[in-house]
């Protein structure tokens, strides 16, 4: 019998502190957690080109009336203008580097480009002739269109892909 009440005393002991334990636990734990600020999350005041309903635009097409039409001209002339600046970097062409650059940057609401850099690098100094192409834009005399998104002038982010190939 004595062994009997030994052993209840024990046990009573072991869930006494174990209660206790617990209680502690979860009283820290909601202290600790009152006490740390809760991470706060940036806002994205930018949209990215697959839910936006009117991209950016280079200038230059504005008095096309089409929106199809307009767009194919704005990219027309974006692509003209980049094929005006770009030199292909000598020691690329002497290794034969070819293939596709791709530089983020972002057009803001008034149009006007921020931050570039480069998605897709190939080496040989494509990459830097890239990024100088698209940072020398900023200095074009008209600035981009910019993006609207549900009737609101937005800040879009910009892919643009260029192609170096040797002939």
């Amino acid at each position: 019998m004595i062994n009997f009440i030994s052993t209840i005393s024990k046990a009573i002991t072991l869930l006494l502190f174990a209660i206790i334990g617990f209680a502690l636990i979860f009283l820290f734990k909601g202290v600790i957690e009152k006490g740390t600020p809760s991470p706060v999350k940036p806002k994205i005041n930018c949209y990215f080109g697959s839910i936006i309903e009117e991209m950016p635009r280079f200038p230059g097409c504005e008095e096309v009336s089409d929106i199809g039409e307009r767009k194919v001209c704005a990219q027309q002339k974006m692509l003209g203008y980049i094929y005006q600046e770009i030199n292909y970097p000598a020691h690329a062409r002497e290794i034969a580097i070819e293939g596709t650059v791709v530089v983020r940057f972002y057009v803001n609401k008034n149009g006007e480009i921020e931050d570039p850099e480069i998605l897709k690098d190939l080496g040989g100094g494509l990459s830097e002739e890239a990024l100088r192409v698209v940072n020398k834009m900023k200095d074009l005399p008209q600035r981009w269109i910019p993006g609207t998104q549900r009737g609101k002038v937005v800040k879009v982010a910009y892919n643009l892909p260029i192609k170096f190939r040797l002939e």
